[in-house]
Order: structure tokens, then C-alpha cells, then sequence
């Protein structure tokens, strides 16, 4: 038997989904004499496929007109999704998986990890956005409180605040996220204008909401979403992030093309990059 029908006769379930069709096929390949048949169903919608894996979890696959390439993202949750090419098959963006299924299984272990090591917040944390600060102090109530300080932020913990509590935890953080949302809403639109500017770029609109994975994206209708949490971040990210978008409005995918003239309107842009992908987003 070869590595894939190992891969599949041992790993491959199908997750059901609520959606409008079901399907059952079979799979039925020969080795060493005998016949086997891997009985298979699931559900989907037009252009999307669910599926589970017992060593990496459910990984969704998504037709998209204006890819080229298969592509593999995995946010930072852990939750896996694949692009694939409107003329390519499920069947080989499933073969293009279990090729790189090691490299995702090891990059889900390290984004556990890293969130296991994330570092709480507690009384004296001091968190920094662009053009202003959050202070978390410890308070006397039973809730979170906010007072604002020109453009600065007080949080007060409850007398009761439990760093190691995970459920305090995410209360925290949603209340960071929301201030977060809020001056970003304020701050990030002015900054993409600038810096379409100063490249001569242009861009139909932009909004600003919270994004689980996505720094941010551009639509075919060139309208930038940009991610609220970038307001944590410095400058030069938020600077790399927003040209990125900004390129997307004349390269719609991640080709050499796209990648050219990023280069040349940020020659360090790589350096950026990779910077990026070692920060947390507050969402």
C-alpha cells in the first residue's frame, strides 16, 4: 500500500456539516493481490469540503476563483484552511495536504505551545498601542473599569482578579480588544491614506473590525478590512501590513509580480514579515 492509502485507510474521517448536499463514494485500489475499499461521506456546499484528520483536525477546503495555487493557511488557533485554484480538484488539494501534513501537524504543536507560554496580564501591565497606552491596575469593585486619560487608558481589575483564572483572562481581554477596536477605528484609516499617498495607490474604502486570523485583506472591489489588533502593534508592522492590502489593490494573489513591487516601495519588508509572524493578536 502507498503513503497515501496508508494516509487515508488510517487517518482520514469526514467531519458532517449542516449543509445542502450528501454525498457517499468509495475509493477502491488494489495491493499485493487484495482490493480495498475506503468507504467515504460527507456534505458540502458548492466550492467548500470539509474534512478531519486524526493528526492534524479538520482542515476546510475552498475553491477560489482567483487563486493559482494551492495554499495552506493555519491561524492562530490552529484552525487549518486551503485554497484551491477554481480548475484544481478536492482530490489533489487533499494529496497536496498529506504531502505537507507533517509541517502542519508540527506547526499546530507550536502555536499550542506558544499559547501555553503566553504571558498574563495582571496588576502593573502596561500595554502599548499606537499613540497611546493601556495601564491595568488593580481595583476595588466586582467588574473591569475603564477610564480614559487623554489618550491614555486605566484598567482596573476586580478585587477578586485571578491571574491564573483563564475566564478572567478572556474578560480582560475582552475589554483590552474593545479599546483596542476602538482606537483603532480612529487611528488605522488615516494611516492607510498616507501611506496610499506617499506610494501613489488607491484603494475604493476601508473598514476596520476584529479578525481572528487576518491581519488584514482586500476585495476584489479593492475595499481594505484592516484587523483592529494592529493597533498593538509598532509602527513599522502596521506601516508593512497596510501596504501589503495597498499592493493587493493592483496584484490581486501573492505572485512574483506582488511581491516585486512591495519590495521595491519597502526593501525591508521580509525583515517585517517575519516580525510579524511572532506577534499576538488581541482580538
Amino acid at each position: 500500500m502507498d503513503n497515501y492509502q496508508e494516509y487515508l485507510t488510517e487517518q482520514l474521517k469526514i467531519v458532517p456539516i449542516q449543509l445542502e448536499y450528501i454525498f457517499a463514494s468509495f475509493i477502491t485500489f488494489g495491493v499485493a493481490g487484495q482490493i480495498y475499499t475506503i468507504g467515504r461521506e460527507y456534505r458540502k456546499m458548492k466550492n467548500e469540503k470539509v474534512v478531519k484528520y486524526d493528526d492534524i483536525g479538520q482542515v476546510l477546503y475552498r475553491k477560489n476563483g482567483r487563486a493559482r495555487n494551492i495554499a495552506i493557511r493555519i491561524s492562530r488557533n490552529g484552525e487549518v484552511k486551503v485554497t484551491v485554484p477554481r480548475l484544481c480538484t478536492f482530490q489533489t488539494a487533499e494529496n497536496f495536504v498529506f504531502k505537507k501534513h507533517q509541517w502542519i501537524k508540527e506547526k499546530i504543536i507550536s502555536l499550542e505551545r506558544k499559547k501555553e507560554q503566553k504571558l498574563a496580564w495582571e496588576d502593573g501591565t502596561l500595554i502599548s498601542m499606537h499613540q497611546a497606552r493601556i495601564y491595568i491596575e488593580k481595583g476595588e469593585s466586582d467588574n473591569i473599569d475603564v477610564n480614559q486619560s487623554g489618550s491614555d487608558f486605566q484598567v482596573f481589575l476586580p478585587a477578586d482578579f485571578k491571574k491564573e483564572s483563564e475566564e478572567d483572562q478572556l474578560s480582560l481581554q475582552h475589554v483590552i480588544a474593545g479599546i483596542g477596536l476602538k482606537e483603532a477605528k480612529v487611528q488605522l484609516p488615516g494611516i492607510l491614506k498616507a501611506i496610499a499617498e506617499k506610494n501613489r495607490l488607491s484603494y475604493a474604502k476601508v473598514g476596520v473590525r476584529r479578525m481572528k486570523s487576518r491581519w488584514g485583506s482586500c476585495s476584489p472591489e479593492n475595499k481594505v478590512s484592516l484587523n483592529s489588533a494592529l493597533i498593538f502593534l509598532s509602527y513599522d508592522l502596521i506601516e508593512y501590513v497596510l501596504l501589503h492590502e495597498l499592493v493587493h489593490t493592483i496584484h490581486k494573489n501573492h505572485g512574483k509580480d506582488f511581491w516585486a513591487l512591495v519590495l521595491k516601495l519597502m526593501p525591508d519588508a521580509m525583515e517585517r514579515r517575519k516580525m510579524l509572524n511572532g506577534c499576538d493578536m488581541i482580538v
